[in-house]
């Protein structure tokens, strides 16, 4: 199915394909996803999202959500069946069109080692306080609409 989306969005010609991950951590007391805190002299400056970014032409959905996972929180996911699709959206980026991938994984650690090239801060929230995050406001009313927040996440 996944492979089928992702040659479905190249045939039709988006300028971007994104990924983007909801890494959660769950246990008995806690079910939290992960958020980084873009730079403030990067594109959209302090603002928060989750780990992600471009796929590149010869990547599957998968190993694109594998690297960028691995590059920008230094988890690495060994096991690609514990990524979950979750949804996509079109949206425009400067003039671009672009289609963004939504999975989700669980792990088993909060500890992370960010990408201080492009975020300066990272945090573990509460599922349930997504809508009071500093996320992108577009990005933000499609989770709400989707009722993307309010996921089932399974325990690892």
């Amino acid at each position: 199915m996944l492979n089928n989306l992702l040659v479905e969005a190249r045939n039709l010609n988006f300028d971007k394909l994104l990924v983007r991950v909801f890494v959660v951590y769950k246990n008995a007391n806690t079910n939290q996803i992960l958020l980084l805190r873009r730079k403030k002299d990067d594109h959209l400056p302090n603002q928060e999202e989750l780990p992600g970014g471009k796929i590149e032409f010869s990547e599957s959905l998968l190993a694109a959500a594998q690297r960028e996972l691995q590059e920008e929180t230094g988890l690495l996911i060994q096991d690609l069946n514990l990524f979950q699709f979750i949804h996509f959206f079109d949206f425009e980026i400067k003039q671009q069109q672009a289609r963004e991938f939504l999975l989700k994984v669980p792990v088993k650690t909060k500890k992370i080692t960010f990408d201080i090239k492009e975020h300066d801060a990272y945090r573990w929230i509460d599922i349930q306080r997504l809508p009071q995050a500093n996320l992108h406001p577009k990005f933000l009313e499609i989770v709400l609409a989707q009722r993307l927040a309010t996921v089932e996440f399974e325990p690892v």
